[in-house]
């Protein structure tokens, strides 16, 4: 018998995934991570860790910025279909992206606009069209 969340979903990962010593987990499987997560988190926890991951994007610490690239576009990956407030995730990436100096971490950024495009193509381009039109609007 498989294990179910509190989803009632069946878990698709096994605890010894991570029986890896230390942080190690996140630096080398950090989709499995993010996967682990999403199967148990609610859809507006997914958003609040999303939100924050995308906050500590534009951070002068070039380690943090780029392992919150990394989450964010895992997590957009993992767990792109359960996520709800699309529309204010990407127009906070969106927002962000100008300010994001170091430039492997504006790369992962983009990657995780591309995975969450890929689950949720609609919504995305609405949503990138939206800010698209909002800046054309406060151009002089």
């Amino acid at each position: 018998m498989r294990h179910k969340n509190r989803k009632g979903n069946v878990v698709k990962w096994f605890r010894e995934d991570f029986f890896i010593p230390g942080p190690a987990i996140f630096y080398t499987d950090i989709s499995k991570v993010a996967k682990a997560f999403g199967e148990h988190l609610a859809p507006s926890q997914i958003n609040e860790v999303v939100l924050k991951a995308i906050d500590n994007l534009t951070v002068e610490d070039r380690v943090v910025s780029q392992a919150s690239g990394k989450l964010l576009s895992s997590f957009l990956e993992e767990c792109g279909m359960d996520m709800e407030d699309l529309p204010i995730v990407v127009k906070e990436i969106y927002n962000h992206l100008h300010r994001i100096s170091d430039t492997r971490t504006k790369d992962e950024t983009l990657t995780a606009v591309v995975n969450l495009a890929a689950k949720r193509l609609n919504p995305v381009v609405d949503s990138l069209l939206d800010c698209s039109l909002e800046c054309d609007e406060m151009s002089p």
